[in-house]
């Protein structure tokens, strides 16, 4: 309105005769006025269309946060139903392999064993990715031989080279540290799936396992881990795309081979969250080089001997009460406690789990979460709220990272997922209950996984 008032103006004191700069100056006004008009309209648009695209983003970016809970959630649950028969099979089939059994019984006992793993290692694998993507990953800090863990890693894979004829060996630098403070878990994971993948695309010649420690700085080095073969290999074109979710070098690898492609993905996550870095060299028909390099701080033999829970115990016998619904899971966890001498209390839910601990006063309590009439929350819950200050472990199907802090959460000590192994839960027996200072219960959590 004030632009056009201006311009009015300037048209009528033109025709009342006024001086030109007076009819200039207020045409001039008008124009300015005008201008800035437009402008603010403009602005108000702008305004307005952002507000509304920042309106749509938001309202996507929950679509998006709501699928991917959705999405956790579906692979929580999925996990939960197929680890809990899963648990079954390698309890049993671990039970089964210490009794008496002919050569081809074993034969058969070990191909189920086998395609138990596989299962277990693919839900695994499935599981790590969903962690990876919802930010979840987790690295412990304790001390371990680096060593060692590369001869174990060398060990699982004896039957394979042999089969096919593969030379596997292993070079490590004498007089290297061999003793680092890491997470030795996400590392053997890392080099196993290195060689894995190795083995498995290599028909003949042989993989090479070399370690390198670079200089220590103030007790830091980076260590690389470096896997070569003589295998496949691996085209310049197929190199970008082979560290990406769910893909081989090419379509045909999958019918080949096998695998869901996840494994060099879930690998590179891993080396990044602790800090490192995952390289490839390759061509085709000359094998492939890979290169896992992580900072890592030197430890001694004397940090390695103070690990908690691989110091030398006694066998003094515990009262332990069992929880869990599942029988074949119950029966398997039942046989291994009474074969190491200790007196078990079996209860198939929560609140069966209160009235036992009330009657026996046990040593250390296994319980597992989901159960029927009350689950194991609950009961830790009130068992906490009651004074009751033994150990409170939970056996649970459930391996997220939340869940483990639901378990903490609701008071319990320690977190074994299923399959429960023999050497898990005898090592949470000694943590927990044989060790001449047992930790707290408010210490911090284990996650075997």
């Amino acid at each position: 309105m004030l632009g056009v008032a201006g311009l009015g103006l300037a048209v009528s004191l033109f025709v009342t005769g006024q001086p030109l700069l007076h009819v200039a100056s207020a045409f001039a006004a008008g124009v300015v006025l005008l201008g800035c008009a437009r402008a603010l309209r403009v602005r108000d648009s702008l305004i307005h269309d952002l507000t509304a695209e920042r309106a749509v983003l938001l309202a996507s970016r929950q679509q998006i946060d709501s699928v991917s809970r959705a999405k956790s959630d579906f692979i929580a649950n999925i996990s939960h139903e197929i680890r809990t028969p899963l648990a079954g099979v390698l309890g049993t089939t671990a039970l089964l392999a210490d009794t008496s059994l002919s050569d081809e019984q074993r034969a058969y006992l070990a191909a189920i064993r086998g395609a138990a793993e596989g299962l277990m290692a693919l839900l695994g694998d499935i599981l790590d990715m969903s962690k990876i993507e919802a930010g979840h990953l987790t690295f412990e800090r304790s001390p371990f031989d680096l060593r060692k863990l590369a001869e174990d890693v060398i060990a699982m894979f004896g039957y394979v080279t042999r089969d096919k004829g593969l030379v596997l060996r292993l070079t490590y630098a004498e007089g290297a540290a061999r003793v680092f403070f890491g997470d030795p878990l996400r590392i053997r994971q890392v080099l196993t799936n290195l060689v894995s993948n190795a083995v498995k695309f290599t028909a003949a010649g042989e993989v090479r396992i070399e370690i390198r420690v670079g200089s220590v700085v103030h007790d830091e080095a980076t260590v690389e881990l470096r896997v070569q073969d003589t295998g496949i290999g691996i085209t310049a074109e197929q190199l970008p795309r082979i560290f990406d979710s769910f893909v081989q070098a090419d379509a045909s690898t999958t019918r080949r081979f096998g695998g869901t492609g996840l494994g060099l993905a879930i690998c590179r996550a891993l080396v990044r969250g602790m800090g490192g870095s995952l390289d490839v060299e390759s061509e085709p028909g000359s094998g492939s080089t890979f290169t896992a390099s992580v900072p890592l701080t030197v430890a001694s033999e004397h940090d390695l001997s103070e690990k908690p829970g691989e110091t030398a115990t006694g066998v003094r016998r515990l009262k332990v009460v069992l929880a869990d619904d599942n029988r074949i899971n119950r029966t398997v966890v039942l046989a291994l406690l009474e074969r190491a001498g200790h007196t078990v209390f079996p209860v198939e839910n929560g609140l069966a789990a209160i009235a036992a601990v009330e009657a026996q006063s046990p040593d250390i309590i296994f319980m597992d979460c989901q159960m029927p009439i009350m689950d194991g929350y609950e009961a830790t819950t009130r068992l906490r709220e009651a004074g009751c200050t033994a150990p409170i472990i939970a056996l649970t199907a459930n391996a997220r990272a939340d869940d483990r802090d639901r378990c903490l959460a609701a008071g319990m000590t320690d977190y074994l997922t299923k399959p429960i192994r023999p050497e898990d839960l005898h090592l949470a027996l000694h943590r927990h209950a044989l060790s001449p200072t047992p930790p707290a219960s408010d210490s911090a959590v284990s996650a075997a996984e």
